[in-house]
C-alpha cells in the first residue's frame, strides 16, 4: 500500500501520507507489537516510509528525464522502485531486529523473508494502481475480452496444484503460475498480465490464510515474487514494441504521403515543362519557321533575277545557310514538340521516328524492339518514355555509344498490375562520368524516372544495359469505348490521361496529419 500511494500521489501530498501511516502504526502497535525496545520501535515506524519514499521519488525523477512513453514504461519504473525499496527496507529491519535481538542467527535468510514480503505486497497493489492510472487502452473490445479470459489461466494453475487427486509434487507448483504469466506478459501486454496477478494474488490469499495447505507461504511469496516481476517486465516490453511499431507504421505513412506529394508536384512539373515546350516549339514552327521559309523563297527569286554570276553565287551562299538554319530549326522543334509521338504513338515514335534519324544522321545503328501493347498508356507516361529515350540516344550519339544502340520497351502483366521496362544499350562499354552527371543529360532523366515514379539505374561499367528503368502501373480498368493513343480530350474523366486506365486519386492524409 505503501508504494502505491507513493507513485500516485503528487509529492507536495506526501507528508500527509507519512503523518497518516505513522499514526496508523503507533495506533495498532500496542495491539500487533513487532519490537521489544522504544529505539527499534521508532525506527521501524518511521525510516521504512522514508526510504520507500527516496526510492520512489529517484525513479519517478529518472522516468521524467528518460526518453520513451513514459506511461508504457511506467510499470517497469514502478516495479524496479518496489524491488529496490524491498532490498534497502529489508537491510534495515534486518539491522532492527540484530539491536532488538543480538542473536540473529542467520541474516541472509531473514532478509531475503522481510525483502520477499514486502515485495510480494507490492507487486499485489503496485500493479493495479499504475494501471488505473493509464486509462489509455487501444485495444479493440473483442481483444480486451479475449485479454482478460486468458488471464484466468494462471488462477486454474494454482487450483490444479490443490486439487488431491492430481498429485501434483509440491516442488512443481511454481510451472502452473509462473509459465501462464510469462505466457500472457508476453503475448497479451501489460494489462493482462496485471488482470492475471490480482487473481492470482486472490487465490495466494486464500491459501495464505489456511483455506487450503498446498502451498508454504514463503514459496508463495517468492513465485509471486518472481512470477509477478517477469509478466511486467515481459508485458511491458510487448507493449513498448507495440507502441514503437504504431510510431513506426504513423511515419511510414506520413513519408508515404510526403513522397506521393513530391512526386504528385513532380508530375505536374513535368506536364509544365512539357506543354511550355510544346507552345514554344508550336511558335517557332508557326512563326519563326514560316519566316525562314518565306526568307528562302525570296532568296530563290532574288537568285533568279540577279544580273551577275558574283551577285547569284553570293544568293545561293545565303540560302543554302538560310536551308541549313532552317534544319537546325526543325531539329529543335523536334525536340521541343514530339510530333511523332501525338500522331504516330508511342511504339512507332520509338521504332521509326526522330530516334532512328537523330541516329542514321551520326551513323549509329538503331534497332527497337517493344513487347506489348503500350497504345493505351497515358498520355504523360509515353512522354517520359520518349523524353528519357531521346535524351539517352542523344547522349549515346554525341558522346560515344560504339556505333551502336538498341531500344527495348516491355509492358508485362504481372497480376496485380502491369510493369513497364524500357532498356537502352550500346556498344561503347566502361565509360567515364563527369563530376557532374547532368552534363550527360542524367540528371534531367532521373527527374523524368522520379517523376513518373519508376525505379532508373544508369550504369557507367556497361551498356548492356546502360539505361534500366522500371514502372509499375495500375491495372487495366475495362471501359467501353476503349480510346488507344494520346488524345486526352477524349477522357471523360477529366484527368488528361485516356482510358483504360482509371484516374488518379489524390494521396490521403495519415491519421492524425495537420491541415495545411
Amino acid at each position: 500500500m505503501r508504494v502505491a500511494a507513493l507513485w500516485a500521489t503528487p509529492m507536495r501530498f506526501w507528508p500527509g501520507l507519512a503523518l497518516a501511516e505513522w499514526a496508523g502504526i503507533l495506533i495498532t502497535s500496542p495491539v500487533f507489537p513487532v519490537f521489544d525496545d522504544l529505539v527499534p520501535a521508532i525506527g521501524g515506524t518511521l525510516v521504512p516510509w522514508l526510504i520507500y519514499a527516496v526510492v520512489v521519488r529517484e525513479v519517478r525523477q529518472y522516468a521524467a528525464r528518460s526518453d520513451g512513453d513514459a506511461s508504457t514504461h511506467a510499470l517497469s519504473y514502478a516495479v524496479v522502485a518496489g524491488l529496490v525499496g524491498a532490498a534497502a527496507n529489508g537491510l534495515f529491519l534486518v539491522g532492527l531486529r540484530w539491536l532488538d535481538d543480538e542473536t540473529v542467527t542467520h541474516p541472509v535468510q531473514l532478509f531475503l523473508t522481510f525483502a520477499f514480503g514486502d515485495y510480494a505486497g507490492i507487486m499485489t497493489l503496485v500493479p493495479l494502481v499504475v494501471m488505473a492510472l493509464d486509462k489509455r487502452d487501444p485495444v479493440p473490445k473483442r481483444t480486451r475480452r479475449m485479454r482478460y479470459a486468458l488471464a484466468l489461466l494462471p488462477s486454474l494453475g494454482v487450483g490444479l496444484t490443490l486439487v488431491p487427486g492430481l498429485g501434483i509434487p509440491t516442488i512443481y507448483n511454481w510451472v502452473f503460475v509462473t509459465v501462464p504469466l510469462t505466457v500472457i506478459g508476453a503475448t497479451r501486454g501489460r494489462r493482462a498480465a496485471v488482470a492475471a496477478l490480482a487473481l492470482v494474488s486472490c487465490c495466494f490469499l486464500a491459501v495464505a490464510h489456511g483455506a487450503f495447505a498446498a502451498w508454504p507461504a514463503e514459496e508463495i511469496q517468492r513465485i509471486f515474487a518472481v512470477a509477478a516481476t517477469g509478466a511486467l517486465l515481459l508485458g511491458t516490453r510487448r507493449d513498448a514494441m507495440l507502441a514503437q511499431r504504431i510510431d513506426l507504421s504513423r511515419s511510414i505513412e506520413e513519408l508515404q504521403y510526403k513522397t506521393q506529394a513530391l512526386r504528385d508536384a513532380a508530375t505536374r512539373l513535368s506536364a509544365q515543362r512539357e506543354a511550355e515546350s510544346r507552345r514554344v516549339g508550336l511558335e517557332l514552327h508557326d512563326e519563326i519557321g514560316q519566316d525562314m521559309t518565306a526568307l528562302a523563297t525570296r532568296l530563290r527569286l532574288a537568285e533568279r533575277l540577279a544580273t551577275t554570276d558574283g551577285m547569284r553565287a553570293e544568293l545561293e551562299l545565303l540560302r543554302g545557310m538560310v536551308a541549313e538554319a532552317h534544319g537546325h530549326l526543325r531539329n529543335v522543334i523536334r525536340r521541343l514538340h514530339p510530333i511523332a509521338l501525338e500522331r504516330f504513338g508511342l511504339e512507332r515514335a520509338l521504332a521509326a521516328g526522330p530516334l532512328a534519324e537523330i541516329a542514321a544522321d551520326a551513323g549509329v545503328a538503331y534497332t527497337c524492339a517493344i513487347r506489348g501493347d503500350v497504345a493505351p498508356l497515358p498520355l504523360d507516361i509515353a512522354t517520359g518514355v520518349y523524353r528519357i529515350s531521346q535524351e539517352a540516344v542523344t547522349n549515346g550519339v554525341r558522346h560515344g555509344c560504339g556505333g551502336e544502340i538498341h531500344v527495348q520497351l516491355d509492358l508485362q502483366d504481372t497480376g496485380a498490375g502491369r510493369e513497364l521496362q524500357l532498356s537502352i544499350s550500346d556498344a561503347q562499354g566502361a565509360i567515364d562520368v563527369p563530376a557532374q552527371p547532368d552534363s550527360l543529360g542524367l540528371q534531367g532523366i532521373r527527374d523524368r524516372a522520379n517523376a513518373l515514379g519508376a525505379t532508373y539505374h544508369f550504369s557507367a561499367s556497361s551498356g548492356r544495359p546502360r539505361h534500366w528503368m522500371r514502372l509499375v502501373l495500375a491495372p487495366v480498368t475495362p471501359h467501353a469505348g476503349r480510346v488507344d493513343g494520346f488524345d486526352a480530350g477524349n477522357d471523360a474523366s477529366g484527368t488528361g490521361r485516356g482510358f483504360p486506365f482509371p484516374p488518379i486519386e489524390a494521396p490521403r492524409r495519415p491519421a492524425g496529419w495537420p491541415l495545411d
